[in-house]
């Protein structure tokens, strides 16, 4: 197949990139080049095409469908984090709704897509208290800060074009992914990036939030999976069981790299967000009848990313 990868120089969409060059398809890759871009800019004759641009360019982005033949598209491009999202938020309205709405625009025109995937995350359920069921594809879209309303508004506009359009979409929701090449600013590669550097683990308000972390080549499974079976117009959840909250995330962390429970002398505790969900928990039934198992658990994903900050320090 010819597939575009948007933000394929993001941390899951370049493990995405590799997977698929593996399974022998020509895979192009458009990317802007954000501060927390793998490099994986070097193109490979008759494999891979790295394409610096972005996906708000309705020119460049046609030339690409047009020029490489473009079959399938997974759209992975985005701002994803959340803190930035509090100060900079018009610039997650660009890059993740108006640039979604351009892609959508351009694939409609092109007319020549048989698979639009659309990478969206748990946040866009909201929070998911201690007491409530955990959240199925069809529960309500309560997003409680910037990022999450951009992505949630992101997923209607793709529902939309396939309600007026027929485009073929397909949209996922995901856990906290963590894994090898992810930038140090999301919460394990922080906390790893600092203890290897004597620095310590910042952790918002008490570190009482819980999040449910998966590890990134069981996310891209899980994508090849749903390109594979999964259906048109459909949502798919992807998730793991195992969570843990922030402070005591820190101290497995410390433990580990620092061989010491005296955890105080490596946490510092700074201002809370304005609004910090408590946790987000998604079922994921539906994915795991496509035949998706997780296959690597906390403990083995952990050693795999610590090793790599280390040899990358």
């Amino acid at each position: 197949m010819k597939i575009l990868v948007t933000g394929g120089s993001g941390f899951c969409a370049s493990h995405l990139v590799d997977s698929l060059i593996e399974q022998e398809h020509f895979v192009v890759n458009i990317d802007k080049l954000d501060y927390c871009s793998y490099d994986n800019t070097t193109s490979i004759p008759g494999k891979y095409k790295f394409i610096q641009g972005n996906i708000c360019n309705k020119e460049l982005v046609t030339f690409i469908l047009n020029e490489y033949s473009i079959e399938v598209i997974y759209h992975l491009a985005a701002q994803t984090h959340v803190d930035n999202s509090f100060f900079n938020s018009t610039q997650f309205t660009l890059d993740n709704v108006v640039g979604t709405h351009t892609l959508l625009e351009c694939c409609r025109a092109y007319g020549k897509i048989t698979r639009f995937i659309h990478m969206s995350t748990d946040e866009v359920y909201g929070e998911v208290k201690q007491d409530e069921d955990e959240k199925t594809e069809t529960s309500l879209l309560k997003p409680t800060n910037p990022y999450s309303a951009t992505k949630a508004a992101a997923e209607l506009m793709v529902a939309a074009y396939y309600k007026s359009f027929k485009l073929p979409v397909i949209v996922i929701r995901c856990n906290n992914m963590y894994g090898p090449r992810q930038y140090p600013e999301k919460v394990i590669p922080a906390f790893i990036y600092n203890l290897i550097n004597d620095k310590k683990c910042s952790i918002h308000g008490s570190g009482n939030t819980e999040r449910h972390f998966i590890y990134v080549k069981d996310v891209v499974d899980a994508l090849l999976t749903i390109y594979e079976k999964g259906e048109i117009n459909e949502i798919y959840n992807i998730s793991t069981d195992f969570f843990m909250n922030i402070y005591d995330l820190s101290k497995l962390m410390i433990k580990k790299l620092k061989n010491t429970e005296n955890y105080s002398e490596y946490i510092d505790y700074t201002e809370d967000r304005k609004f910090n969900d408590f946790r987000y928990l998604i079922n994921r039934d539906k994915l795991e009848k496509l035949g998706w198992r997780a296959k690597v658990n906390f403990e083995e994903g952990l050693e795999k990313t610590i090793n790599y900050y280390k040899n990358t320090k």
